[in-house]
């Protein structure tokens, strides 16, 4: 039997439901909405469940505003008609996170940057700071431009990838080159 015969029986017969191989989650968001988190713990028990080996993780750019008359917090930018903004907070809820955690755990994860406004052109400075304060970082995650309702919902102007804001982001990215450092 090939190689490739055998792994494709070892798959297809293979009774568990969850990955027999060792799996990289590409898009984890250590943060909801509202900017709360289940914790490192949590998340790392979680991975360990779904055999899931190492993820590239990052907060999340926006936050959910919870308006004066609305009387129970939303969760979720679509629980109600309030507006979300950008928060830049995020990335230090990651990296504080991301700090306590012991030094096998931090293997486990490629943290990226990306609370900051995508329509502001000051918007490079703020991540030069967050990567100059904590080198972990592995590059700049998710920028959210033009995202269903969320774009809608967004306070702003809307994001946009060939918006100038975006444009220092992306040389700054060049100039660091992280993924020839990694290799």
């Amino acid at each position: 039997m090939s190689y490739h015969a055998a792994f494709h029986h070892k798959i297809t017969s293979h009774s568990e439901t969850r990955p027999i191989i060792p799996i990289v989650d590409a898009h984890l968001h250590f943060v909801d909405f509202i900017q709360d988190s289940d914790g490192m713990t949590r998340l790392l028990a979680a991975m360990d469940d779904g055999r899931i080996a190492k993820a590239v993780v990052f907060g999340l750019p926006l936050k959910k505003k919870w308006d004066a008359f609305e009387k129970r917090p939303p969760h979720y930018y679509l629980d109600d008609n309030a507006r979300c903004y950008y928060f830049h907070q995020t990335d230090e809820i990651l990296a504080d996170a991301f700090l306590y955690l012991p030094i096998p755990a931090r293997k486990r994860f490629a943290p990226l940057v990306c609370g900051f406004n995508p329509t502001d052109k000051h918007a490079v400075r703020d991540v030069e700071r967050m990567l100059d304060k904590y080198p972990f970082w592995r590059g700049v995650g998710e920028i959210l431009c033009r995202h269903d309702d969320l774009t809608n919902m967004t306070n702003e102007e809307t994001a946009r990838v060939n918006h100038p804001g975006l444009f220092d982001i992306y040389e700054l990215c060049a100039a660091r080159l992280w993924f020839k450092r990694r290799r």
